[in-house]
Formats: C-alpha cells, structure tokens, sequence
C-alpha cells in the first residue's frame, strides 16, 4: 500500500471523529456535515501536513475541481514534485440503498495513470466494522477496489439508540477496470 494513500485515509477518519465530536455539544454530528464542507476540512489538514504526506510544502488541493472523464471533484490534490495527483470522492451512506455506485464508476473513469483515486465512504451502521461497500461495488461494477487501509475506523454516532449507530469511515483505492476474465 502506498504510504501517502494510507496517510491520507487516516487522516480523513480523524477529520470525521474530530468533526463529529466538536458538533455533539451543539446537537448535531458527522451526518450534518455537507459532502463538499467535509471535503474542505479534510483538504485543510492535508494540505497541513503536506511535508510529510507528500513530500514537499508545495501541494496545491482544491474542492469541487474539474476532472476530464470525471466531471466535479471532491478533493484533489496537485504535488510539485513529480508522481501522480490524488483525487478523493466523498459519498455518505445511510441504509443499505447503493447510491454511491454511480459515483463510484464515474470515478472510475478518471486516468489512473495520472491520479490515484481514493473513495471516502461515512457509513452509518448498526455494527461497528463491516465494510458493506466494497463488495456492493465489486458485485455491481466491473471496478477493483481494496481498502486504503486496515481496519477502517469507527466510532459510536449515536450510543442513546438501542442498537447504537456507528459512523464507519471507509477509505477505497480504485486499482483500475476488472479484466473480463477476472468477472465471477
């Protein structure tokens, strides 16, 4: 696993847990925030810690960019130094409906030569560690996915319900198009 990618998708699930807490005093959490305000959050403390992310101080990010073969962006991230930009999407998921498909197959479609590709999956689950994204999308699309890293994070969003809910954080690396040989 790429080190930066994995740096990236912990510091995405500090950014929820530490949202989710400073928003409990004012009656809300991680499901109030808009994808797009989550997304400048977690680029805000990227961009922070760049120097050891990236490598360098010198990363340019931005929300909502447009991406050839993709359309808007979430996140993305731009180095100075050469190798490959990260673009991250950003879905929240509530239920076992499979809205986020679409979005993940657009992301799909982005150069994967020039871009890694993250999918930021927040969750909201009655059980604290599954990961029903993965293999919906693996099921559903002809894309391979595996997780940015190991094991996703969770935390109690709502502890007063009986079964509490949980928040998972799941990050995805997008690896390319499954072959046709390699379909079930």
């Amino acid at each position: 696993m790429n080190d930066r990618l994995e740096a990236i998708s912990r510091l995405i699930a500090a950014v929820a847990r530490q949202e989710d807490q400073e928003l409990r005093p004012l009656g809300r959490g991680i499901a109030f925030v808009p994808e797009l305000a989550f997304a400048y959050l977690v680029g805000r403390a990227i961009t922070a810690r760049s120097s050891d992310i990236f490598g360098t101080p010198d990363v340019q990010w931005a929300t909502d960019e447009l991406i050839a073969g993709f359309g808007r962006s979430g996140l993305v991230f731009h180095p100075a130094a050469p190798g490959k930009a990260v673009v991250v999407e950003f879905k929240r998921k509530f239920g076992p409906n499979l809205s986020y498909l679409p979005d993940l197959n657009r992301l799909g479609g982005i150069d994967e030569h020039t871009y890694d590709r993250l999918f930021c999956g927040l969750m909201f689950s009655g059980e604290p560690l599954k990961d029903p994204l993965i293999g919906a999308a693996e099921a559903m699309s002809n894309l391979r996915v595996r997780p940015a890293y190991s094991p996703f994070e969770y935390f109690e969003k709502w502890p007063k319900l009986v079964p509490p809910v949980y928040c998972v954080v799941g990050v995805w690396q997008l690896l390319g198009r499954a072959r046709a040989d390699d379909a079930p």
